[in-house]
């Protein structure tokens, strides 16, 4: 997981007005002390997934392309885009050079980045006229949501294991043993545990 672009300050943020009727839904990420002073810089996706729309759309997006993540289950938007890599069906990785920043739909260079949570029916849809809380049920937070992002396979080993056998003691320690390595000495001990992990399930 991680923010698309090196930067080092922001044009618009995340939920800023930009009118008076439209709040921004991503965030503006730049680089530099000069206003083109990012212009090229490589565009990575936020983790992988699938592109599912790269379009030069003519308009204040300019170059625009959307990546759909599925372990996440939701959407980058990524415009103004100066050379996009990939086209529609594309699978691309965290590590892949997505696109560069540009100033395509703009007068200076910079990224928009947003994260959609809830597909939207057009690619290119904005926030105009869409309350706060409209927004919120569309766009998350992408910073905040990159920072905080724990994998599954962060989780405790131990409780990953009680959900899935409950109570069924030998399932439990046969697995608890492959993923703890415990000895089979060390098995017998861990059925005494076993009530107590599922107490935990239960808080």
């Amino acid at each position: 997981m991680r923010i698309p672009m090196q930067h080092d300050h922001f044009g618009y943020r995340f939920l800023q007005r930009v009118s008076s009727t439209k709040l921004h839904p991503g965030w503006d990420l730049n680089f530099g002390n000069t206003p083109n002073a990012d212009l090229g810089l490589p565009v990575y996706p936020m983790t992988d997934g699938e592109v599912v729309y790269a379009e030069a759309t003519g308009n204040a997006w300019g170059n625009l392309m959307v990546v759909y993540h599925p372990n996440t289950k939701n959407w980058t938007r990524y415009g103004h885009l100066q050379k996009m890599n990939y086209k529609l069906g594309d699978k691309v990785q965290i590590t892949d050079i997505l696109a560069t920043c540009g100033k395509s739909g703009t007068s200076s260079a910079h990224l928009h980045w947003d994260l959609i949570i809830k597909k939207l029916s057009n690619w290119q849809k904005y926030t105009t006229n869409m309350s706060k809380e409209q927004v919120l049920e569309y766009y998350a937070d992408g910073i905040e949501y990159v920072n905080n992002y724990k994998p599954p396979h962060d989780r405790d080993p131990l409780l990953e294991v009680c959900e899935k056998y409950n109570s069924n003691t030998w399932g439990f320690v046969e697995e608890l043993g492959e993923k703890m390595i415990i000895t089979p000495e060390q098995k017998t001990e861990a059925q005494n545990y076993l009530h107590l992990a599922n107490e935990v399930l239960r808080r």
